[in-house]
């Protein structure tokens, strides 16, 4: 329940900059110690469930919208498009342009 919040709250701020000492404080927990729960229960690092989060709100951005891939990577708090694409290919196995482009959508 308490890992929860945190998670709640991750979900709620994926376009934002995201703390470690911000998020583990949402459950009550050390960042040490809200770390090793975080990956013993969900069997992802909390920067692994965050990348791949935002790459699934990217995902979504891409079905749903018209913006452009730079403004999606820079949404979902990528510095550049190619560290973007780079995420999503290693993610999706195919870059954002052809996601879109060919429809071949992921749920």
């Amino acid at each position: 329940m308490r890992i929860q919040k945190s998670i709640d709250f991750i979900l709620k701020n994926l376009q934002k900059q995201l703390e470690i000492t911000e998020i583990s404080a949402q459950s009550y927990f050390s960042a040490f110690h809200f770390q090793r729960l975080f990956q013993a229960i969900t069997g992802f690092t909390v920067q692994q469930y965050i990348r791949n989060r935002r790459l699934a709100e990217a995902a979504r951005l891409l079905r749903e919208t018209t913006k452009n891939i730079l403004e999606i990577g820079f949404t979902v708090q990528y510095g550049s498009q190619e560290a973007f694409t780079r995420a999503f290919v290693i993610c999706f196995g195919i870059t954002p342009a052809k996601y879109r482009k060919e429809q071949v959508f992921y749920k």
